[in-house]
């Protein structure tokens, strides 16, 4: 829990507090045009009508990532949904697994499987069908590291299955949007170990597809309230760009600008995540010993 909670923080901590940030400067700035849900249907994205809530007990429910649960989202920062799906899932499948273990005391087993039944009592259903797609994902990430899978996913037929299918499987996606995720997800999963084990392109392509990796999720979490403040500016509130020179040149300089932002707050945060955990595991090893030694006499 401890790295978990240290993996999520770092960036989520500081991802809240520029959306407040942000938020603040872009409606005081725009008389909250585009914040009070009015551009929803213009833009297809952003807040809905009477949809937004940046007061503190939102903050906080982000925080502790209740968002969808018992609160909204915090600000325009709708990305931030998938937040409290993640925490759940690192919370509720280590439980199950516990549970089944057979090494696992009968006391921590009981106690276990009513913390289990009881959380997943109070998360929405769809948190149970979110967790098929995570945990298919999560098998696609153990599939690779077997021997005998690699020698499989590397055959010519299935490589090409795979370079054919994944796009396929996106492209029907957005044009269906109101079909059912789990079958996207299964299918993505499915054909992740493929990928993984298509050949590399160049030493450069390889850099850069970790450096992307390893930018994403400090990505996902920040660009949206900088997303909505730049358009709202730049589009006065209420127009678009046409299909021109000048829409597409805005278009990419805004993620590219977004891109940059981004990246600074991977550098001093997210970059820094396995530091500040060695850090924090230290202390609460030593207050551990501590507590063993005052309760116990170790």
């Amino acid at each position: 829990m401890l790295r978990r909670l240290t993996r999520l923080w770092i960036v989520v901590l500081p991802a809240l507090v520029m959306t407040v940030i942000l938020d603040q400067f872009g409606m005081h700035l725009m008389a909250g045009v585009g914040y009070d849900g009015s551009l929803q249907a213009l833009w297809q994205s952003g807040p809905l009508p009477n949809e937004y809530k940046g007061d503190w007990g939102t903050f906080l429910a982000n925080v502790f990532f209740l968002q969808t649960v018992t609160n909204p989202v915090f600000g325009s920062n709708g990305p931030m949904w998938s937040l409290a799906n993640e925490f759940w899932y690192y919370l509720t499948v280590p439980l199950a697994v516990m549970i089944v273990l057979p090494r696992t005391f009968l006391f921590a087993r009981l106690v276990g499987a009513a913390v289990l039944f009881a959380t997943l009592w109070l998360l929405p259903e769809s948190f149970l069908v979110g967790a098929v797609v995570w945990f298919a994902g999560g098998c696609a990430g153990l599939a690779i590291k077997i021997e005998k899978i690699r020698y499989i996913v590397v055959l010519p037929f299935l490589r090409i299955f795979g370079i054919i299918t994944l796009p396929v499987a996106l492209i029907t996606a957005k044009f269906f949007p109101g079909s059912n995720d789990i079958w996207l997800g299964l299918i993505v999963a499915g054909i992740l170990p493929i990928w993984a084990f298509l050949p590399s392109f160049s030493n450069l392509f390889n850099r850069l597809s970790k450096f992307s990796a390893d930018t994403s999720f400090t990505l996902y979490l920040m660009h949206f309230p900088l997303q909505i403040l730049i358009v709202s500016i730049a589009l006065e509130g209420g127009n678009q760009f046409s299909f021109s020179a000048k829409g597409l040149l805005f278009y990419f300089v805004s993620i590219l600008f977004c891109l940059m932002y981004a990246i600074v707050f991977w550098a001093v945060f997210e970059r820094r995540t396995n530091e500040l955990y060695r850090f924090l595991e230290s202390r609460f090893n030593s207050m551990m010993k501590l507590s063993r030694q005052y309760f116990l006499g170790d």
